[in-house]
């Protein structure tokens, strides 16, 4: 008579190839979340690109806005980001994980720091604005709360994020050219 062991035999192999592919379809899963909801701790590589929706809120308004951030950037010699994500890590406010990404990613590393983040957060229905330190003087706190200060909440509800920071870029535009001249 076999042994009970010799038995479950092809019953064990298969329980173990289960087990494997559960676990590292978890882990595929996992690491496809963390990416969609958090931004890469460097810039990803693509240099023309200037919106990282995270949180897949844009998709059909992608190309205005890009139209108005080149503008901004030809210009004003400005270098906009407008990133979304799901979710704010844990650890980091909004206001600390803009200010991660505008060192991280070098926003605005041109010798005069003249880079400015639009972070857009759907967890906490809000918006921040992160400036280089070469916009300092033309994006001030009370300027940037301003914009911060909208009621985001409301956009985020509707689904009109992407008319917000359209409306957010003229207000960066219009402040820019009164600072600056035409």
């Amino acid at each position: 008579m076999p042994r009970l062991a010799e038995r479950f035999r092809p019953l064990n192999l298969i329980l173990a190839i289960l087990l494997l592919v559960v676990t590292a379809g978890g882990f595929f899963w996992r690491s496809h979340q963390i990416n969609a909801r958090k931004p890469a701790s460097s810039r990803p590589d693509e240099q023309s690109t200037y919106i990282f929706d995270y949180a897949r809120l844009l998709s059909n308004a992608e190309p205005e806005l890009n139209r108005a951030i080149v503008h901004l950037k030809d210009t004003y010699d400005i270098e906009p980001i407008v990133v979304t994500v799901t979710t704010i890590p844990d650890e980091l406010t909004l206001p600390e994980l803009a200010r991660r990404l505008i060192e991280d990613w070098q926003i605005g590393a041109n010798p005069d720091g003249r880079g400015i983040l639009i972070l857009a957060a759907s967890d906490v229905r809000r918006v921040h604005l992160a400036v280089g330190p070469g916009l300092f003087e033309t994006f001030t706190d009370s300027f940037r709360r301003q914009i911060q200060d909208w009621p985001w909440q409301n956009y985020f509800e509707d689904g009109s994020v992407p008319g917000g920071l359209r409306r957010a870029l003229a207000q960066i535009e219009a402040r820019a050219r009164q600072v600056t001249g035409p």
